[in-house]
C-alpha cells in the first residue's frame, strides 16, 4: 500500500501541475485525479494534451470519482454510460486503475429494494465499461446521519448492506471502496475485511471521529485526520491487518476541510503526509527520523581557550 494525496478532500486547490507538485514535494507515492476536468480538457485540448503534465509525472494514479450519475430514467443512464468511452481512453493515458463512488444513502424516488436493484444492475453496466480498459471499481456508502435525514426513502447505511450490494453486482474488477469513517458508523468489523479479503478492496480512505462530537451522531464535519492510540477508531490495527493481507492500493487521508481554516495548502499537506508517515512508522513501513540533539551536545563540550 502507498501513501496517497487526495488535494480536494483536504480543502486544497490549484492548478494541475501544482497539485503534482505538492504530491511529490510532501513525500505522496499517489494522487487522485479529477477526471471531470481531465474529460474537460479533452474536449477542448485532445487526450494527450489534456493529460501530458500527469502522465510525465513520477506518480501513481490513487484514483478517480465515477464522472458519470447513477440515478435518473434508463435512457438518461444510457447516455451517462456511453460517456465512459472518453473516460477509458484517459485513464489509460495515465494509468489510472481505479474508480470510486460513493453511493446516496437515500432517495426521494424509490423504496430501497428498487433503489438496490437499480444500483445491482447500472453498477454492473459501469464496471462491464470499465472493464475494458482494465479499470476496477470501488463502491462506497455514506453513513452520516445528515445526508439522508428527511428524505423519502432509506437506502444502504450499513457496512453489511453494502457488502450484499458489491457481492451482488459481481464482477472480477467490483470491490469496496473503505472509508475508516463511514466504516465505523455503518457497524463495520474487521471480521467482514478479514472474509472479504484485501484483494477485493480497491482504495482506502482515513479519518477519525473528532473526540469532541456527538459519537452517536456525528457530523461530516467531524471527520479529522487519524490520531494515534485513537480510542474511537483504531486505524493502525486496521492498516496492519490490511498490511499482512498484502492489500497493495492507495491509503488517502480524507478528513473534513473544516477542520483546516485558515491553514495554507502547504501546511495542510505536509499535516495530512505526517500523519500517514505516523501510521507507516508504526507498521514498520518507516524509520522515525532520528530526534537531533546538536545543541545539547555543544553545550556539553568544553570551550577552547587561547
Amino acid at each position: 500500500m502507498y501513501k496517497n494525496l487526495n488535494a480536494a478532500a483536504l480543502g486544497v486547490s490549484g492548478r494541475q501541475s501544482e497539485i503534482i507538485e505538492l504530491t511529490l514535494t510532501y513525500g505522496f507515492a499517489g494522487m487522485d485525479v479529477d477526471m471531470r476536468d481531465l474529460l474537460t480538457r479533452t474536449r477542448s485540448k485532445g487526450v494527450e494534451q489534456a493529460c501530458r503534465f500527469i502522465a510525465s509525472a513520477n506518480t501513481e494514479i490513487g484514483g478517480f470519482e465515477l464522472p458519470i450519475s447513477l440515478a435518473g430514467d434508463d435512457a438518461a443512464f444510457q447516455n451517462n454510460l456511453a460517456k465512459l468511452v472518453p473516460v477509458g481512453e484517459i485513464a489509460q493515458a495515465i494509468g489510472a486503475k481505479r474508480c470510486l463512488v460513493t453511493l446516496d444513502p437515500a432517495s426521494d424516488e424509490l423504496p430501497y429494494h428498487e433503489n438496490f436493484e437499480r444500483h445491482r444492475t447500472r453498477l454492473a453496466s459501469v464496471a462491464e465499461s470499465l472493464a475494458k480498459n482494465d479499470i476496477r471499481l470501488g463502491i462506497g456508502f455514506d453513513a452520516s446521519i445528515t445526508r439522508r435525514k428527511d428524505r423519502r426513502f432509506q437506502f444502504i447505511q450499513k457496512f453489511e448492506e453494502l457488502l450484499t450490494l458489491i457481492k451482488s453486482v459481481g464482477g472480477n474488477n467490483v470491490g469496496l471502496l473503505l472509508d475508516t469513517w463511514h466504516w465505523h458508523l455503518g457497524g463495520g468489523g474487521t471480521d467482514q475485511l478479514r472474509e472479504l479479503g484485501a484483494a477485493k478492496i480497491v482504495a482506502v480512505r482515513l479519518a477519525d471521529v473528532a473526540e469532541e462530537a456527538d459519537q452517536s451522531e456525528p457530523k461530516p464535519s467531524d471527520r479529522v485526520l487519524p490520531r494515534k492510540d485513537s480510542q474511537i477508531i483504531n486505524v493502525t490495527s486496521l492498516l496492519r491487518m490490511l498490511l499482512v493481507d498484502e492489500y497493495d492500493g492507495p491509503v488517502t487521508p480524507w478528513p473534513s476541510p473544516s477542520r483546516f481554516r485558515g491553514m495554507t495548502r502547504e501546511s495542510i499537506v505536509q499535516g495530512a503526509r505526517d500523519c500517514l508517515e505516523t501510521q507507516w512508522i508504526e507498521l514498520g513501513l518507516s524509520e522515525p527520523k532520528p530526534v537531533l540533539t546538536v545543541a545539547a551536545d555543544l553545550q556539553d563540550e568544553p570551550s577552547e581557550t587561547s
